[in-house]
């Protein structure tokens, strides 16, 4: 009877783990896409409404400092270009003349003054070394009177990713604890038809008792189990009954 209730006991921890486990990894697995389509999703459009935004900052700047470009007025530029200072994830801004030469800088690291400026570019804005980059052309009646070349830090998208990462990981937390509780307790309409089956087939096997019947509680492929089972143990009891009938006698 020890070695009934070990090996009965053993079949249920595996067939419970296995279901449960089928139903936690396959939760888990659907969370974590879902999840991570939406954080890249997330990501690469707050990328683009980042770059938007800086061209828009170069457009207006730009436009602002046209009179003081047109006029070689480098303090002027310089106050605009200073203005800069209460978007603080401006890194650095700069205005170039016709001929490339730097007509005003700003920098928002006060100890960096002696930073070397990158040459004017073609309008264009994208990221390039952990940082966005905007370059956009300065006209004055339809005449390129320059260039405008501002520098963003990538911290908004980062402080974006870093709070994106804890909400995920509660959501995965509760929604994993949530599927593994429900699944321990839904596995048992599998499980238990499966194992009371098994109890009876270890009767049969233990007692030689071909009598014993599994009850069927459903229509299902494990009812259909249930009724083969049924079926073969009428068929060995029958058989057992015949060979122990009394033997014929001779005349």
């Amino acid at each position: 009877m020890v070695e009934m209730a070990e090996l009965l006991g053993s079949t249920e921890r595996s067939i419970r783990t296995k279901l449960t486990s089928i139903v936690f990894i396959t939760c888990g697995a659907a969370i974590l896409l879902a999840c991570a389509i939406f954080a890249v999703y997330d990501i690469v459009t707050f990328q683009t409404s980042l770059k938007k935004e800086l061209a828009t900052v170069a457009e207006i700047t730009g436009s602002n400092t046209s009179a003081a470009l047109a006029f070689g007025d480098a303090n002027g530029a310089r106050e605009i270009l200073n203005s800069l200072r209460a978007q603080t994830h401006i890194v650095e801004a700069c205005l170039y003349e016709p001929n490339g030469s730097v007509l005003a800088r700003y920098t928002r690291d006060v100890s960096n003054q002696a930073r070397v400026f990158p040459i004017p570019e073609s309008d264009r804005t994208e990221i390039r070394d952990n940082s966005i980059v905007a370059f956009r052309a300065i006209r004055l009646n339809g005449e390129r009177i320059g260039t405008i070349y501002i520098k963003s830090d990538l911290q908004q998208l980062h402080s974006r990713v870093m709070r994106f990462a804890e909400i995920f990981a509660i959501v995965i937390f509760l929604s994993l604890s949530t599927a593994y509780v429900l699944s321990s307790n839904l596995q048992r309409s599998i499980s238990e038809p499966i194992l009371e089956l098994a109890r009876a087939a270890f009767a049969v096997s233990l007692h030689k008792d071909y009598s014993i019947r599994a009850i069927r509680e459903s229509k299902d492929e494990i009812g259909f189990l249930y009724d083969r089972f049924n079926e073969m143990m009428s068929q060995f009891n029958d058989g057992s009954r015949n060979s122990t009938g009394p033997m014929p006698t001779s005349s």
